[in-house]
């Protein structure tokens, strides 16, 4: 079986629109200032990035969300794009953040959660990728020549949590994709690295927006681990019909 590697993790909360999250939330749950700190007035966004856990963090606050992004810095071995590491592992620093958040006094009023993941997992060639892909969803064309496939499916389920009317949308998009880096050699004369094709899965695990009322706080632990399970299963199993 393919093995995902996290190229980045993304906790959102949507907040309700008067909620006032004050400077200093950062600190709090990190432990330490960001690196940087941006405010953009006139989108009411703040911005805030640092280093976390070998990775980059951007926490970004607006009016009706708030984003921890958690994201390899640089670039890996061998020319490689940079990842954090094995899924589900790479993503505990994340998932360790968001615990903290939700048990501090600093988590606002929310109605929705959600958990995204870009995943990848080097192949040798797209055909190869092709082939892998068909252990986890159907319609992989077969034909050699096939090109830019890509298969996106949102299945929906009740929170594991049993909370009254949450359900948990499981949005997947399946890929084969291809990039290399691009250098400046001597003259500034742009030199182009290796082709790296991969399997590319995008997941966004979240509570529905058809939600009514507000997120227990005492079940948003609960919630946050239900999310992390539906992007597991779908890495294991994929998402057949």
């Amino acid at each position: 079986m393919p093995e995902w590697l996290v190229a980045n993790a993304r906790l959102t909360v949507f907040v309700m629109p008067d909620a006032v999250v004050p400077p200093g939330l950062w600190q709090a749950i990190v432990g330490e200032e960001p690196e940087t700190s941006v405010t953009q007035r006139a989108s009411a966004t703040r911005i805030e990035t640092g280093p976390y856990a070998e990775g980059k963090l951007t926490l970004q606050v607006q009016p009706i969300r708030i984003d921890w992004v958690h994201e390899a810095a640089g670039m890996g071995d061998g020319g490689q794009s940079a990842t954090l590491g094995i899924f589900p592992g790479a993503a505990e620093p994340l998932v360790q953040l968001a615990h903290r958040w939700v048990q501090s006094d600093r988590l606002p009023s929310t109605q929705r959660m959600a958990l995204g993941f870009v995943l990848i997992s080097p192949t040798p060639d797209r055909q190869t990728g092709y082939e892998e892909l068909r252990q986890f969803i159907d319609g992989v064309p077969t034909a050699p020549d096939a090109t830019d496939f890509s298969y996106q499916v949102n299945r929906p389920r009740s929170s594991a949590t049993h909370i009254d009317g949450l359900r948990v949308n499981r949005l997947s998009k399946w890929s084969v994709g291809a990039y290399h880096f691009v250098t400046l050699g001597a003259g500034l004369h742009p030199i182009e690295g290796p082709l790296q094709p991969h399997l590319r899965l995008e997941l966004d695990i979240n509570t529905s927006a058809d939600f009514q009322g507000l997120i227990p706080r005492e079940a948003a632990v609960s919630v946050i681990d239900d999310l992390l399970g539906g992007a597991r299963e779908i890495c294991e199993h994929g998402n057949r019909f």
